[in-house]
Order: C-alpha cells, then sequence, then structure tokens
C-alpha cells in the first residue's frame, strides 16, 4: 500500500510525505527522527492521507500536493480537489491513524478524509 499524506506541525504549516505504512511513519515524525522541516515543529498531526496502487503515482500525487498552496491544501482536507488534482479523486481517501498512537486503532479500515469529507 502506498500513501500520501499531510500532516499539521505545531506552528500550523503543512507537511506532506510519502509512506507505505503511516502509523509508523506518524511514530517517527513525532519521535524527532523523520524530515528535517518537521523535526522542530514537534508533534505533527495527521489531517489527511490517500491510498494508491503503486508507487509511481502516490509519488507524482506527493509532488503536485507539495507544490499547492497554503490555501488549496486546507481545501484539499475538507475533500475539494483543485483543477490541477483532479486525478486523485481515482484514489482512495483513508483516514488517517490518530497522531498520539502508534499504529492507530484499526488503520486500514478507515475510508474517511480530514473531517470525513469523502473526495468525490
Amino acid at each position: 500500500m502506498h500513501l500520501v499524506y499531510l500532516l499539521r506541525c505545531s506552528d500550523g504549516t503543512l507537511y506532506t510525505g510519502y509512506t507505505t505504512d503511516l502509523p509508523r511513519r506518524l511514530h517517527v515524525h513525532n519521535a524527532g527522527k523523520g524530515a528535517k522541516y518537521t523535526r522542530s515543529r514537534l508533534p505533527v498531526e495527521p489531517v489527511a492521507a490517500w491510498r494508491f496502487p503503486a508507487k509511481g503515482p502516490a509519488l507524482a500525487a506527493e509532488y503536485r500536493i507539495r507544490k499547492l498552496p497554503r490555501l488549496r491544501k486546507l481545501a484539499l482536507i475538507d475533500g475539494v480537489i483543485p483543477p490541477e488534482l483532479g486525478a486523485l479523486q481515482a484514489y482512495s481517501p483513508v483516514d488517517p491513524p490518530p497522531s498520539d498512537v502508534p499504529g492507530g486503532e484499526d488503520a486500514d479500515s478507515r475510508v474517511c478524509l480530514g473531517s470525513c469529507g469523502v473526495v468525490d
């Protein structure tokens, strides 16, 4: 499973990343051993994530999301897909596990995005 995720950092900024194991990656970020950007902005909390069938489409989506302005990222968290990310509609949104619980609770069974605004 390939995932692209958005984190909200303690200073309110947003971080976009790629992983194959979101609970583990969140634990690494919050342990201060993740990306250099997040190390000085702890704790981080997951706000959105999408599941992809292969690494290539996931990395392409991660790149496009990183390039979005903050307001478009916030809209994306609420389930509004900007025109330049129209292809994202074909991929499954997932509800990220709670940031304070490594592994979350049954993280693979959830199917909502951010505040459960499902991508149409």
